[in-house]
């Protein structure tokens, strides 16, 4: 048996019944704070993801536009291939 004493109760719980209530009450206070947190990071990933598509989709479109043939040039060097 263990004394335990929670906002100014006290009382006798036995050892294992009060480390399961402690991992309850745990889990209880940090799995709200976790979900937001990850909420919080996939909202700022589709932000990102959507924009870098935006983004490519007018990249198309403006290459498009120019007309002629596709850019046939090295990527390192830049000259002609």
């Amino acid at each position: 048996m263990g004394d335990v004493s929670y906002f100014g109760d006290h009382g006798h719980v036995p050892l294992r019944v009060a480390l399961l209530l402690a991992a309850v009450a745990g889990i209880l206070l940090t799995a709200p704070a976790g979900s937001a947190q990850i909420m919080q990071l996939r909202a700022t990933a589709r932000k990102y993801r959507r924009a870098h598509h935006r983004a490519v989709k007018a990249e198309a479109k403006d290459s498009s536009k120019a007309g002629g043939s596709p850019d046939y040039r090295e990527p390192a060097t830049g000259r002609d291939l």
